[in-house]
C-alpha cells in the first residue's frame, strides 16, 4: 500500500523526512527503506535514495548504507539508474537523479568524491548521468562540480547536452572557477551557442534542492531548546491565529527568556 501511495503522491516524502529525523536510530527505519527499495519501482527507489541522502546529511553513519543502495541500483536496477525521468514527468520538469542525494552528502561533509566509484563503467548513458548530476550540484558546489566534470572530459567522456547546460551556468556565475578548470579545453567544445542561459538557470534554480529541504525540516523539527531566536519568532508567527496573538506571544517569550535580546 505504501508503494502505491509513494508512486502517486509527493506527500509521503515530506512525512518520511520528519519521521526519519526522529527515528533514524530505530532499526525498523532502515528495514522499511530496504523493503520499499526492493519493490523495484523507480519512483519508490527515488524516494529511498532521497531519504537516505537526507539521513546521511544528519548522520555520517548512514553514508555507507546510502552508497550500498546506489551500487545496487546501478547493478540490479540499471534501467532505473540510467532512466531519464520518472513516470508521469516530462524531461523538462524532471527532477530525477539517483546520484544527487549521495554525492551532495559527500560534498556537504567535505568528503572526497570519486566519479569512478559511483560510475565505474562508461557507456552511452554515462554522459547524461554526469550532466544531470552537474546540473544539480553546480550552484551549491561549483568547485567540486567542475572538478569531476573536468575529470570526466579528460578521461574521454562525451559532452552531453546536460553537461553543457551546467557549464554555461558555471561560466555565468562562477567565471574564475570555470576557467580554472576549463582553460585547457577548446572553448568551441564547451559551449552550445544554441542554448538559452537564462532559461537553463531558471530551470535549475526552480528545482527543489537538498539544502532547501534540509533547512525546511530543521526548522520544523528542531527541539525547542536548540532553536535560534529567528526560528522561534517565525514558528510563533506560523502558529498564531492572528497578528495580535503573535505579538503577544513574542513579548511573553522575550520577557520569560533571559537569553532573548534586550530590544
Amino acid at each position: 500500500s505504501l508503494v502505491k501511495i509513494i508512486r502517486h503522491s509527493p506527500a509521503p516524502r515530506h512525512v518520511a523526512r520528519i519521521l526519519a529525523r526522529r527515528d533514524r536510530d530505530d532499526p525498523r527505519c532502515e528495514s522499511l527503506i530496504q523493503t520499499l527499495f526492493e519493490s523495484g519501482d523507480v519512483s519508490v527507489q527515488d524516494f529511498c535514495t532521497g531519504l537516505l541522502g537526507f539521513l546521511s546529511k544528519l548522520d555520517r553513519n548512514w553514508i555507507e548504507r546510502a552508497e550500498s543502495f546506489i551500487v545496487r541500483m546501478r547493478g540490479e536496477y540499471k534501467r532505473n539508474f540510467f532512466r531519464r525521468r520518472l513516470p508521469g514527468q516530462t524531461l523538462s520538469d524532471s527532477q530525477y537523479d539517483p546520484l544527487v542525494p549521495f554525492v551532495t552528502t559527500l560534498l556537504h561533509h567535505a568528503q572526497p568524491f570519486d566519479l569512478d566509484r559511483v560510475l565505474p563503467d562508461r557507456d552511452s548513458d554515462t554522459a547524461f548521468r554526469v550532466g544531470r548530476l552537474a546540473q544539480k550540484t553546480i550552484l551549491d558546489f561549483p568547485e567540486e562540480t567542475l572538478s569531476y566534470v573536468e575529470y570526466f572530459l579528460q578521461t574521454g567522456g562525451a559532452l552531453d547536452t546536460q553537461i553543457k547546460t551546467a557549464l554555461r551556468i558555471a561560466a555565468r556565475f562562477f567565471p574564475a572557477v570555470f576557467w580554472k578548470h576549463m582553460k585547457s579545453t577548446d572553448p568551441k567544445r564547451l559551449f552550445d551557442i544554441s542554448g538559452d542561459d537564462v532559461d537553463d538557470v531558471g530551470w535549475v534554480v526552480s528545482q527543489v534542492r537538498d539544502y532547501d529541504w534540509q533547512a525546511l525540516y530543521r526548522f520544523m523539527t528542531d527541539a525547542a531548546e536548540s532553536r535560534s531566536i529567528t526560528t522561534r519568532v517565525l514558528r510563533a508567527l506560523v502558529e498564531a491565529k492572528n497578528l495580535e496573538d503573535w505579538v503577544e506571544a513574542t513579548i511573553d517569550w522575550v520577557r520569560a527568556d533571559s537569553t532573548a535580546p534586550d530590544q
